[in-house]
């Protein structure tokens, strides 16, 4: 089975996102830097995990993205693919929380010199 989806990009355009579900395995190829590097990207996760704000035309492609959930080998890939995404956003907010902080102590330190 073979599915097709449009995934948005962070700065407004799309990428195609074809999924290959044969024998119990999975394969995904994302049209993004990312993906074209043979990495795991954002958008192959964010869709097997089900994330419907990852579709660039949900109206569109909403069937297809739940015959992706259907179809998916059981291997709990929407609750890891869940768990990177929450746990990357974890990281995303802790590394802002520290660039802050040291912004601040910048400012501390220069002004004792």
């Amino acid at each position: 089975m073979k599915i097709q989806l449009l995934a948005k990009s962070s700065g407004g355009s799309s990428y195609k996102v074809s999924f290959s579900i044969e024998h119990n395995h999975i394969s995904a190829v994302c049209q993004c830097k990312a993906g074209e590097n043979n990495m795991l990207c954002k958008h192959v996760i964010g869709l097997l995990a089900g994330d419907i704000s990852m579709l660039y035309r949900p109206k569109k492609d909403m069937d297809s993205l739940d015959c992706l959930q259907k179809h998916m080998p059981d291997y709990q890939l929407h609750t890891l693919c869940s768990t990177i995404i929450d746990n990357g956003y974890i990281i995303n907010t802790s590394e802002i929380i520290v660039k802050e902080a040291r912004k601040k102590v910048r400012k501390v330190v220069i002004s004792y010199h």
